[in-house]
């Protein structure tokens, strides 16, 4: 829906993992830059973009902390999901502010922490055992001073409450 609010012509789905955005970019009709890190990826979303008929795409690897040195174009929308709250602060920053660079608009999500949150993961991880990285999870303020910090936010939405963490902001780049 948040793409559905700005221009989205040309997109930057970064990383683009294994293409599952394919089915809204086909929706919209968008010309694709899909960049993943990682070659094995843009080869699985390549096969996903070609099912869900997404003929106006391209696969590039790409490093999210150096888009502006890999891309030489501007899209109208940078789309970065699932990836801010795997990294550090400093690299957050880094990644938003490549984004701004290339993209009139960009849609980014990243987890916020909360004791919900932090307390349901120490116990799944306590009962069930598995993932036990620290992610960079922050504040919703923390979240918030980062986002604005060379952008406006038009719009964030939650989604799934109390099921993830997880936030979605629309935010343009001040000039």
């Amino acid at each position: 829906s948040l793409l559905k609010q700005v221009p989205n012509e040309s997109v930057l789905d970064i990383p683009c993992g294994t293409g599952k955005l394919a089915p809204v970019f086909f929706q919209t009709g968008s010309e694709v830059v899909a960049c993943d890190i990682s070659e094995n990826m843009l080869n699985i979303a390549e096969s996903e973009y070609e099912r869900h008929g997404v003929s106006d795409a391209r696969f590039q690897v790409c490093d999210a902390e150096e888009i502006s040195n890999t891309l030489n174009e501007r899209v109208d929308v940078a789309v970065c999901l699932r990836l801010l709250h795997r990294v550090p602060t400093d690299v957050k920053r880094t990644i938003l502010a490549e984004l701004g660079t290339v993209g009139d608009y960009v849609i980014a999500s990243t987890a916020i922490e909360t004791l919900f949150h932090k307390t349901r993961r120490k116990l799944r991880q306590r009962l069930m055992g598995g993932d036990e990285r620290n992610h960079g999870y922050d504040s919703l303020e923390t979240t918030r001073e980062l986002m604005t910090d060379g952008f406006e936010i038009i719009a964030s939405k939650r989604v799934l409450p109390v099921l993830s963490q997880e936030h979605v902001f629309l935010l343009r780049p001040i000039n």
